[in-house]
């Protein structure tokens, strides 16, 4: 057991380092944007009574999504960078271990699955504090929680993150978050066999065409789940399909 946390160990320090900085400049670049637009809404449109504009509209028009999309990108790319170090700064560490190429493998798949996990509860955390934000805002008078509420499910990408009732989503999310894992950890596995990891760039673009849905699209929820079990399948299937070599 302990070889395996410490090649999880061994993961998380190549990455740390990269991932973390990625996820802070992306709350600071959301802020950013969020309260510029806020801010110039409160003044132009505020002043006016009953002009201002929802919290939806804000977070739409802040442009905070792409921001997230970037993040994901830059994560994933560090992700499976990291993963191709193992046979050179590496791969000393492992053979002294002697962990399989399976097990490292499954180790940085699951590693990997828990970055992508913390980077969705930081952008629902984050989103959370903007709703904040926009209540606080004293021109706008006095707002009810149900205007949270009503920006969760109105606005596509708030109701994509945090999604209230409608657990389709939430499943989705999470066995997305699983997919994610495994696509970016056999990436790596395959660059050592010359090989190149087609799931995660199928992957990353269905994450992109169809992460971001409408209240109620059961098709795409449905076809995001199927994609992302289809990758974590094919996988697994031929990670589990090769010898089972010490790395």
């Amino acid at each position: 057991m302990k070889k395996y946390l410490s090649v999880i160990m061994l993961s998380a320090r190549s990455s740390i380092y990269k991932v973390f900085p990625v996820m802070i400049l992306m709350i600071a670049a959301q802020y950013f944007l969020f309260s510029k637009k806020l801010s110039l809404a409160s003044v132009s449109e505020g002043s006016i009574a009953g002009s201002f504009p929802s919290l939806e509209m804000v977070i739409f028009e802040s442009r905070i999504m792409w921001v997230l999309f970037a993040a994901f990108l830059v994560i994933t790319f560090f992700l499976c960078r990291t993963g191709c170090e193992f046979k050179n700064k590496q791969g000393y560490t492992l053979k002294r271990l002697r962990i399989s190429e399976k097990g490292v493998f499954f180790c940085q798949a699951l590693y990997n699955s828990a970055v992508y996990l913390i980077l969705w509860g930081i952008q629902i955390m984050t989103a959370l504090w903007f709703c904040h934000m926009y209540m606080s805002e004293p021109v706008f008078g006095d707002l009810g929680s149900q205007t949270v509420f009503a920006a969760f499910y109105r606005n596509d990408f708030m109701h994509s993150i945090l999604p209230l009732a409608e657990f389709g989503i939430y499943i989705r999310n999470a066995v997305l978050a699983v997919a994610l894992g495994a696509a970016s950890a056999v990436f790596p596995y395959k660059q050592r066999m010359g090989k190149i990891g087609f799931e995660i760039i199928l992957l990353t673009a269905a994450c992109l065409l169809f992460f971001v849905v409408e209240m109620g699209s059961i098709d795409f929820t449905g076809l995001m789940i199927m994609i992302c079990l289809f990758v974590t399948f094919m996988t697994v299937r031929f990670v589990m399909g090769k010898e089972d070599e010490y790395a």
